[in-house]
């Protein structure tokens, strides 16, 4: 899988979408991943905020992200990634 064709289905920079709305939107990549044994591992100034793979150990955040294949470790981390991302 070439992961630079998927990054902007992680976090797409572009529209006003919420941070909800993009985790929603990953759904399909992180099934991907997690069938394919990969993990992606999104890191915010050297610290993980979102794990997406086979083994993630989503609590809460399953009812967030609609599957199981997505973990966030830090959701404040991952609101600063996306402010930083959308400019």
């Amino acid at each position: 899988m070439d992961i630079r064709e998927e990054v902007d289905k992680v976090f797409p920079l572009s529209g006003e979408a919420s941070i909800l709305d993009k985790l929603s939107t990953t759904k399909e990549l992180a099934e991907c991943l997690a069938h394919e044994n990969l993990t992606l591992s999104v890191l915010r100034n050297g610290k993980i905020v979102l794990i997406m793979d086979k083994n993630a150990n989503p609590t809460i955040s399953k009812l967030i992200t609609r599957t199981g294949s997505k973990e966030i470790k830090d959701i404040i981390g991952l609101k600063r990634l996306n402010n930083d991302l959308s400019g």
